[in-house]
């Protein structure tokens, strides 16, 4: 019976990560495709990940990002960003947009150097189109479930459901970045943002008065 279960849960598994990641989907042409997120989280090859590893060291956000993968690290006190309910890869990807949104923050005149703000625009496409992605994914089987709500206390797993809501603090952080001018015209920005996030989330963000632009260009 034991065996069985074992391998009811890989099964699953298995499932799971062909629906987040079709390229890999059995007898499917692969296609190119735009890379969304960084690719230590959205890795084509075992050297992004590698890669991911190796840069942690001098960027902080890449560093918490591998710390919310593992759940240990995740729960302890020493991460200074917490995965706002969410648990794996979106953890990881959670954690590295709020800690981003965060340090820009702090000067974001940073964003103006080279594509750094339409870097940011693309990885808020690959967090939506990751969320999207994650509510399509097939259900969690109800001991699946059970057992992961008792592993991982406070996973945002309640009864086999499970939010897919933005975090509150991305779309606040980048609310913050158009309020300082690095996002000043509406329509450009709307585009910039589209397919992946959805329409009443760009129109909550472009509704946001931008601030003076601080970025030549």
């Amino acid at each position: 019976m034991k065996q069985v279960f074992i391998a009811l849960i890989v099964i699953f598994l298995a499932i799971r990560i062909t629906t987040l990641f079709p390229s890999i989907q059995p007898l499917k042409p692969q296609q190119p495709r735009e890379q969304l997120l960084p690719e230590f989280l959205e890795p084509n090859s075992f050297a992004d990940i590698l890669s991911g590893a190796k840069n942690m060291y001098d960027d902080e956000c890449l560093a918490n990002a591998i710390q919310a993968g593992n759940r240990d690290l995740k729960k302890s006190i020493s991460n200074p960003v917490r995965a706002g309910g969410s648990h794996g890869r979106r953890a990881q990807v959670t954690v590295y947009l709020v800690c981003t949104l965060q340090r820009a923050g702090l000067v974001p005149e940073r964003l103006c150097a080279g594509n750094s703000r339409s870097e940011l625009t693309r990885f808020m496409r690959g967090y939506f189109r990751l969320l999207e992605r994650l509510k399509d994914a097939p259900s969690v089987p109800p001991a699946f479930a059970d057992m992961q709500r008792r592993v991982e206390s406070g996973s945002g797993i309640i009864s086999g459901e499970e939010d897919f809501s933005p975090d509150t603090r991305i779309i606040s952080g980048f609310k913050n970045l158009i309020r300082d001018g690095l996002y000043p015209e509406p329509d450009t920005l709307a585009d910039a943002l589209r397919p992946e996030v959805p329409e009443d989330i760009i129109e909550e963000l472009t509704a946001t008065a931008p601030g003076e632009a601080i970025c030549n260009g």
